[in-house]
């Protein structure tokens, strides 16, 4: 309840408590008791990760990693080190943290590896979150999110044959982390690769259509259009975003998308001027004036075409 109302550090005391009293219960065992204890444990890293402290969740989640694995000693490895004595052990381990043939066990398995990955990413660590992933996906290869962590840390390393195989990978499994496919893009868009840039955002709209940041996402995705000379797909897609920047007018024209770009104002002003439009409207004048200069852009895109 205390998590769910957002009261983060009172929910990380509750569940260290409830692990701790786990321990003395003797939730270590492979039982339905140390089910409890391991959900217990990974409640409390994630917990961790959501309160903004990766660190934390880090040190949490290796320590439940390594003390499922009583025949390495790990404790004294490095933390890449330590992942791969876990993951050797694992295969040889029925009983260890996401190994043997159990579905559930596996399925925990993946989980605490995917929250490793994702704490040891938020800390900077991309080695640790790259070897952690890796395991997620061992354990579980159909669960989306790991492939999707793998292509964003793949990109931001410039090994993009790496990240569009995880991307593939990701989309056989049904990966749909609008968040995770925008960052994959800001990779790409970094590196000037355009075409992955507007694949990676395309999907990530098509994730989330209805996301807080849906618009920004609709604008990079333009001017990725424009860079590889798209003109009719970034056409297309301004008057696919002046319906959110111009909602009253879309609905009293039965559709913004019939005309965006007229809309909007870019056939200019007698002194050669543009305008978005104003307030009366219902408009967001800022997101108008951006689509209003993206126009401008397919508009001079267009032309060079001719």
């Amino acid at each position: 309840a205390a998590w769910r109302q957002g009261r983060l550090d009172e929910a990380i005391r509750l569940l260290q408590a409830a692990v701790a009293a786990a321990h003395v219960g003797g939730g270590n065992g492979d039982g339905g008791g140390g089910g409890m204890l391991l959900q217990l444990q990974l409640s409390l890293g994630e917990a961790f990760l959501a309160a903004g402290q990766p660190r934390c969740a880090v040190d949490q989640l290796s320590a439940v990693a390594a003390a499922g694995q009583p025949r390495c000693a790990v404790d004294q490895l490095s933390a890449v080190d330590q992942l791969s004595a876990v993951a050797a052990a694992d295969a040889q381990c029925p009983n260890s943290v996401g190994g043997g043939g159990n579905t559930a066990c596996r399925a925990r398995g993946a989980l605490l590896w995917l929250l490793l990955g994702r704490a040891c990413l938020a800390c900077g660590d991309d080695a640790g979150a790259d070897a952690a992933l890796t395991e997620a996906n061992a354990c579980d290869p159909e669960l989306p999110e790991p492939w999707g962590l793998l292509a964003l840390l793949s990109a931001r390393h410039a090994r993009w044959a790496d990240a569009r195989a995880a991307l593939e990978q990701g989309r056989a499994v049904g990966l749909a982390d609008a968040g995770v496919l925008s960052s994959v893009a800001e990779a790409y868009e970094a590196a000037g690769r355009w075409v992955g840039a507007a694949e990676a955002l395309a999907w990530a709209l098509q994730a989330d259509p209805a996301a807080h940041d849906a618009f920004t996402i609709q604008c990079r995705l333009i001017q990725a259009h424009v860079a590889l000379g798209n003109a009719a797909a970034a056409r297309a897609m301004i008057d696919a975003a002046a319906a959110s920047a111009l909602p009253r007018r879309a609905r009293a024209d039965g559709g913004i998308e019939a005309d965006g770009m007229k809309a909007l104002g870019t056939t200019g002003n007698d002194d050669g001027s543009r305008d978005g439009g104003g307030n009366d409207d219902g408009s967001d004048p800022v997101r108008v004036a951006l689509l209003n200069e993206l126009a401008l852009r397919v508009e001079a895109l267009a032309v060079d075409e001719h």
